[in-house]
């Protein structure tokens, strides 16, 4: 795709000033103690060793050195744990070193023989006790055998924070956050399995693990061993059921493309899959995003999201995320985010979020990209508090949304490529319980309410006119209700146009936006609902001409970045940001993470209104309601480069 060079995100770069008592190990056989001062508040420890064991010589010295005098990363650990909790430690490695810690095959190499969880019953390899940053710089690893169940590094301390963590393994977790762990981040680095199936999550958070973030990374090809396996793990192990709250996921790649050995066993890990992210052993969250993640490649049993572990949860929402080849299963089970069958309380969200499988690397198929079977009975007008909006889904072939037993769910403005499943007879769409874009199963989901109609639509005076008729019989949305137009070539909703609100009887109404081309409209209607909008099937779909073509004074300018801070997503504050512009002509590979924006200024004499801003790879990109004389105006959208 001609259109940026390519960038290579830079490493986070941890500069810290050695204020007083300062040991760093150094390349070689000896450590050195620097002066001090009383006003000591940084230890930094530089691991110069890649040994298995070495145990720190006199743990609480000051000194990283074993009893061979180098640093070896236990050696950091444990003097680490033993240094006063006044002193900030930062274990970072030497200048110049690089190195692969070969994990231990007996228990005697082992920080301690305490099970941070069931499955990682051994013990630790590293067991962080006390509040510290770790920065392995991408150049210090942890090769795993299959023989002991451990884990790697167990954060057991608050406000940990583990840096550019590349090829860590262990052989179960790599890293555990333990009900200690409130405040801790893995930020940075990647753990893709090749070597062989050792590992099988990369990381594990446990019930009472409060404000954890991982962020800045690639994970995948954990082994597919069960339901605890996945790149992400939230389980209520060895907490008695306590809750997590406040979970942040962002920017990670979860990547289960397998490399070029492709086997997934003792000898080799690169075909392996697991889930995504995996929620088990019954426990509460309450407060989780996820957000500018990719998930690419989930073969047969791989779920990119597995929320059937969870109890009664809150606040969680999955924003501008991008999930790409998933091949889990055909059944309603294997959706591509499964959701607990259980209520949600807060605000929940699932929006703006790509769909995309139209790209198929196994034969195995996908049927469902949401699923939720929830706990509510027939007629139910419970709010089930989830909202489902401005996503985009294409080349599922079942039902891309799937709901029963929800309650009321609002389904609003997601948009279906060509390739998604619909009815070939389009007012079957309208009660169809399986092959439609969104499935209303039973009375259980939205009352399964009927919608309001297109009858015929005509395009004059650059607008779209749309007649609508309301359903007389069955279960009725509640009035007054919100009618979404959406356009269609064919059968599927590739468009949508806008939005009536508080309409309460049959008529011919000015749709917002005008249809793109010759084809079809359809709508999909908002009734008024019982604490929130209840959303029906989408509609049968009239033919509609042509539109009247219309001829402007304005101009538009699109611009490509990367690099763009993280949470930046806004015209104005992407331009303003340090983002890098990738300039015109350049090229893009697979992979990359771009932001386009759209700059549009109204140059004629007159104000424009519903002014809509499209491109050919995505058709709409936003609507701008109205500009008047002069006035400039943008928005702005990401896209991951498949």
């Amino acid at each position: 795709m001609k259109i940026s060079t390519v960038f290579r995100k830079p490493g986070l770069a941890l500069l810290a000033a050695v204020l007083g008592v300062s040991i760093l190990g150094l390349t070689g056989t000896s450590a050195e103690t620097p002066s001090a001062s009383a006003a000591d508040t940084r230890l930094t420890l530089s691991v110069n060793s890649a040994e298995t064991g070495g145990t720190d010589a006199k743990p609480g010295d000051g000194i990283c050195a074993t009893a061979t005098g180098t640093c070896s990363m236990r050696a950091a650990v444990e003097e680490a744990n033993a240094t006063s909790a006044a002193i900030d430690v930062l274990i970072n490695v030497a200048p110049g070193f690089t190195g692969t810690i070969t994990a231990p095959s007996s228990n005697a190499n082992l920080m301690t023989t305490t099970s941070p969880t069931p499955l990682d019953a051994t013990g630790a390899f590293f067991w962080i006790k006390r509040t510290m940053t770790i920065d392995l710089d991408n150049r210090l690893h942890v090769s795993a055998g299959t023989a002991h169940n451990y884990t790697a590094f167990w954060v057991d301390a608050p406000n940990v924070k583990l840096l550019n963590f590349t090829d860590i393994y262990s052989s179960q977790s790599v890293i555990i956050f333990s009900g200690n762990s409130s405040g801790s981040m893995l930020d940075g680095g990647s753990n893709l399995q090749s070597a062989n199936d050792a590992a099988n999550r990369t990381v594990g958070i446990v019930g009472g693990a409060n404000n954890i973030t991982i962020q800045n990374y690639t994970i995948g090809r954990m082994n597919n061993g069960g339901t605890q396996d996945a790149g992400i793990t939230i389980s209520a192990a060895n907490k008695n059921g306590a809750a997590i709250s406040n979970l942040t996921i962002s920017n990670v790649t979860f990547d289960n493309t397998p490399n070029s050995v492709g086997g997934c066993d003792g000898t080799h890990g690169g075909g392996c899959a697991s889930h995504g992210i995996t929620i088990t052993g019954d426990i509460a969250v309450n407060g989780m995003t996820v957000s500018n993640c990719t998930f690419r490649y989930f073969p047969s049993g791989n779920m990119p999201i597995r929320g059937t572990g969870a109890v009664a949860s809150s606040n969680w929402d999955i924003h501008d995320n991008t999930f790409v080849d998933v091949n889990a299963g055909t059944s309603a089970s294997n959706a591509t985010i499964l959701l607990p069958g259980v209520d949600l309380s807060g605000t929940n969200y699932i929006r703006n979020n790509v769909f995309d499988n139209t790209t198929k690397s196994t034969s195995t198929g996908q049927n469902y990209a949401i699923s939720w079977d929830g706990t509510q009975g027939a007629n139910s007008t419970t709010a089930s508090n989830l909202f489902i909006q401005d996503n985009f889904f294409n080349g599922y072939g079942g039902s891309s949304i799937y709901l029963t037993k929800t309650g009321t769910v609002t389904v609003r403005r997601n948009t279906f490529g060509t390739a998604s499943a619909s009815q070939s007879t389009t007012t079957s769409e309208e009660t169809a319980t399986s092959s439609a874009m969104l499935t209303n199963y039973a009375n259980s989901a939205n009352r399964k309410i009927l919608t309001w109609y297109p009858t015929s639509a005509t395009v004059g005076n650059c607008a779209l006119q749309v007649t609508v008729a309301a359903p007389t019989s069955g279960n009725i949305p509640s009035k007054p209700v919100t009618l979404d137009f959406y356009y269609t070539t064919k059968q599927t909703a590739e468009v949508y146009l806008g939005s009536i609100e508080g309409v309460t009887s049959a008529g011919t109404y000015t749709v917002p936006v005008p249809n793109p081309a010759a084809g079809y409209i359809r709508i999909q209607t908002q009734g008024t609902g019982s604490g929130q909008p209840e959303s029906s099937q989408y509609s049968r779909t009239v033919a509609v001409g042509a539109p009247t073509v219309c001829v402007s004074d304005m101009k538009i300018t699109m611009r490509a970045w990367a690099n763009v801070p993280q949470g930046v997503t806004t015209h104005d504050a992407i331009i303003a940001s340090s983002a890098t512009e990738i300039p015109t002509g350049s090229f893009l590979t697979t992979g990359d993470l771009v932001w386009f924006t759209y700059t549009v200024t109204n140059t004629g004499t007159t104000t424009l209104n519903n002014v809509v801003v499209r491109d050919s790879h995505q058709a709409q990109v936003c609507v701008i309601a109205t500009m008047s004389a002069g006035q400039t105006a943008g928005c702005a959208r990401q896209e991951l480069i498949t």
